[in-house]
C-alpha cells in the first residue's frame, strides 16, 4: 500500500507544476463522447473526456475542461439546430416542388383529356352533318323520282362524280407534259 501511495505522490507533483501552463484545444477527431486534447508544458498530449480529465491533471484543469466542454456543446447544439432547420427547409421545398409537379401533371392530364373529348365531339358532329346531308339527298331523290328510281339515280350520280373526277385528273395531267401517261401503242 505504501508503495502505491508514493507512486501517486510522484505523479501528482508534475501535475501540480504543469497546472499553470496547461493548454487545452478542441479535438479535431472527436470520439463518441466530446473530448479535448490537453497538452502539458513538457509536450505530453492526452485526449481527455470529462470523465478522464482528472486522471491526467488536477481540479482546476477539470474546471477549464468543463468550461470548454460547455462551449463545445453550445457550438454543437447551434450547428445541429441550424442543420435541422436547413434539412426541414429542404424537405419542405422538396414537398412543395413535388406537390406542384403533381398538380401540373394533373392539369396536363386534364387538358389532354379535354382535348381528346373535344376532338371526339367534333368528329361526331361532322359525322352527324354528313349523315344529315346524305339523308337529305336521299329524301330529295325519293321526292323527285320515287322509291323505285332513287337507287338508279344514286348510282348515276356516283358514276357522274367518277367521270368528273377522271376529267379533272386528265386536265391536270395534260397541263404537265412530264406526267402524261404513255400510250401502250408505242
Amino acid at each position: 500500500m505504501s508503495h502505491q501511495s508514493s507512486t501517486t505522490r510522484t505523479e501528482e507533483k508534475p501535475q501540480a507544476q504543469n497546472e499553470g501552463q496547461l493548454k487545452i484545444q478542441n479535438d479535431t477527431k472527436p470520439m463518441r463522447v466530446p473530448s479535448v486534447i490537453l497538452t502539458a508544458p513538457n509536450g505530453e498530449t492526452h485526449r481527455a473526456t470529462r470523465k478522464t480529465c482528472h486522471i491526467y491533471y488536477r481540479q482546476n484543469c477539470r474546471e477549464l475542461f468543463n468550461q470548454l466542454h460547455r462551449t463545445q456543446w453550445k457550438q454543437r447544439r447551434k450547428i445541429e439546430e441550424v442543420q435541422r432547420e436547413v434539412a426541414m427547409e429542404q424537405s419542405h421545398r422538396k414537398r412543395k416542388t413535388e406537390e406542384l409537379e403533381r398538380e401540373l401533371a394533373k392539369e396536363r392530364h386534364e387538358k389532354k383529356r379535354l382535348e381528346r373529348k373535344l376532338l371526339k365531339e367534333q368528329a361526331e358532329r361532322r359525322q352527324v352533318k354528313a349523315d344529315l346531308a346524305k339523308e337529305r339527298n336521299n329524301v330529295l331523290l325519293l321526292e323527285a323520282f320515287g322509291p323505285a328510281r332513287s337507287a338508279e339515280v344514286m348510282q348515276l350520280l356516283r358514276e357522274l362524280r367518277a367521270i368528273k373526277w377522271e376529267a379533272k385528273m386528265k386536265k391536270l395531267l395534260e397541263g404537265r407534259p412530264s406526267l402524261k401517261p404513255t400510250s401502250c401503242e408505242n
